[in-house]
């Protein structure tokens, strides 16, 4: 009678450490499928109507990076405007590069080249894992967005992290869409071993 309520209790206990497996490999799926969607939904973002023109480059513009390898983001407008900069990483994380703790003020002018991270930081962007490719949107507006400006952003860091980066985006979206006077680009840089 004593080895069936044992043999019970480890069938039981098995099943659930199985099923624990299987939950967390369906969260962690959920999660790389949230993970594409926020890039998705960032390259959504396109105003072919494009009024005036946003760039953003590496230095020399590189395409791939190496784990550890020092990386810096530029970017320069033909017009005064508010500039809103979405990094999303290999592990999924979103982040807002600008404005940060350095460039609290977004406006930038025009022809003017700004650096991100902000030489005035005095620290560097290292390339973290996992590989695979990093994604970087930048939007620009003569008016300022509202999106990035609401909680959901955690702003006690560097680079407020993005809490809940598809609402965030969705946002955004709805927001431009009221209007054609805006402009967006992209880069996207690989992240190798």
């Amino acid at each position: 009678m004593k080895s069936w309520r044992t043999i019970t209790a480890l069938i039981v206990a098995v099943a659930v450490c199985i099923a624990g497996f299987a939950f967390k490999g369906v969260s962690f799926a959920d999660e790389m499928s949230r993970d594409k969607d926020i890039v998705a939904n960032l390259e959504r973002i396109k105003n072919k109507e494009n009024p005036f023109t946003i760039k953003i480059w590496t230095e020399k513009n590189k395409e791939s990076y190496k784990l550890g390898e020092k990386v810096t983001f530029f970017f320069a407008t033909d017009q005064d405007c508010y500039v809103y900069i979405i990094d999303v990483g290999t592990s999924g994380k979103a982040h807002v590069l600008f404005p940060n703790k350095w460039q609290k003020a977004n406006k930038a002018q025009k022809g003017k080249v700004y650096t991100i991270p902000p030489e005035a930081s005095r620290i560097a962007f290292k390339v973290k894992g996992p590989a695979g490719t990093n994604y970087t949107k930048v939007i620009a507006s003569p008016k300022r967005l509202d999106a990035l400006t609401k909680e959901g952003a955690a702003t006690d860091e560097a680079f407020a992290e993005l809490l809940n980066p598809t609402e965030t985006v969705k946002d955004m979206e709805a927001e431009l869409t009221k209007s054609q006077d805006w402009a967006e680009a992209a880069i996207a840089i690989k992240v190798a071993q």
